[in-house]
Parts: C-alpha cells; structure tokens; sequence
C-alpha cells in the first residue's frame, strides 16, 4: 500500500486531479511566485489563466509552494508532462511545507501547461497546496503540517 495521498484539487465543489494553464493575461497564472495565495477560480474549468490572488493572512483556498519550468523541446504528451510535474512538485513539497507530504495533512496538485500554451513557449509547472478540509490561514511556509 502506498503512503502517498491521492492530489486532487477543490474546484467548484468538485475534485479535479490537475487544471492547466490557458493564455496569458495581467494577473494570471504565469505571474504567480511561491508564497502566492489564490482562492478556487468561480465555476467548473478544464483550463484557466487566471487565478483570484488573496493575501495569504485571509482565509484562502490555495498556496503556490513552488514553480518550475519543464525541459524545452517538443510537447512529450500529457501523460509525460502529468508525471514530470507530479515527481517535481512532490519532491518540491516538504521543503517548503516543512512535513513530508505522506504525513502532512495538507494536499498537492499542480497546474501543467496545455499542449497549446507548449507550443507557445510555455512550460511552467505551479505547483499549488490546498487542505481538503478548508480554508488555509497565513502561510504554510515552513508551517509543519
């Protein structure tokens, strides 16, 4: 049995495993760094570019934990781009969380670049932490849980 939790993220009541990134516009997901807290877009969505930044001392549904730029070339496929960012934002998780991710009580998910936005130069990963059970309050930054 594995120790390793399902990731999943909270999206208009509903769990989807990954979002993916869309265009670009001011405000969006491309401009988001770690420490970046955003609550779940409004509606269901496949893809979204843009993200409802909140600072982080609210009640916030997400925290960017980190962010990272996938190898150049041609689009590997979705499946290889899914597994690249889950390996990376796994292993990117406790030392920003401070707790290893089979033990935190906190989530992962990522948002990966669509094979459209690949084709533009896109190949940024975020990766995002959520808790299943609610709003986070202030940073999970070296938080422990």
């Amino acid at each position: 049995m594995s120790t390793w939790r399902q990731t999943g993220m909270r999206v208009a009541g509903s769990a989807a495993a990954v979002l993916v990134l869309g265009c670009s516009s001011p405000g969006n997901v491309f401009s988001v760094a770690p420490g970046d807290c955003f609550d779940d877009p409004d509606g269901a969505v496949d893809e979204i570019s843009d993200v409802p930044l909140v600072d982080c001392e609210e009640p916030h549904d997400n925290e960017v934990y980190a962010v990272v730029e996938l190898e150049d070339g041609d689009h590997p496929g979705d499946e290889a781009v899914l597994n690249r960012a889950q390996d990376t934002c796994l292993d990117a998780f406790e030392p920003y969380v401070s707790e290893p991710y089979a033990t935190s009580e906190l989530f992962a998910t990522w948002l990966v670049p669509t094979e459209g936005s690949w084709s533009e130069g896109d190949r940024e990963v975020v990766c995002v932490l959520f808790d299943a059970d609610g709003p986070l309050e202030g940073s999970m930054q070296d938080s422990g849980r």
